[in-house]
């Protein structure tokens, strides 16, 4: 997705929480996923199954990249980037397998805490060393 594409869906979205939108399944995949595991290759069918799984992949990527934005614009307008990515990281390790709303629960535990210790870093707008 292009930032004007996420920028846009953003706008979209503004009033609503990226709680909200979890709870409505906004960034759930509703395409089909094909297992190609056991199938000849170079055949019809195969490629049919691998441009599902394309499609599949694709949309998961932009519903993830979505999820992203969301959580940064209702968190983290202000911070860097780099903080950002720490607590997502640590967020995603914790809470990915039981879906994104458990990802956002823990991203809004681990988050503050990193903001603060990065403000701390801080003197004077100077970074301290």
């Amino acid at each position: 997705m292009t930032d004007q594409e996420i920028k846009q869906w953003l706008e979209e979205h503004q009033n609503e929480s990226v709680y909200d939108l979890c709870r409505k399944d906004a960034f759930k995949c509703n395409l089909p996923w094909a297992n190609t595991f056991k199938m000849a290759k170079d055949t019809p069918e195969y490629r049919a199954a691998k441009a599902t799984q394309k499609a599949y992949n694709d949309e998961c990527s932009r519903l993830d990249e979505l999820f992203r934005a969301k959580l940064r614009s209702d968190y983290c307008n202000g911070v860097p980037v780099e903080v950002f990515n720490k607590a997502f990281s640590l967020a995603w390790e914790r809470g990915h397998s039981s879906g994104y709303g458990e990802v956002a629960n823990c991203f809004d535990d681990i988050v503050d805490s990193l903001k603060e210790v990065y403000w701390l870093g801080f003197t004077n707008g100077k970074a301290a060393r």
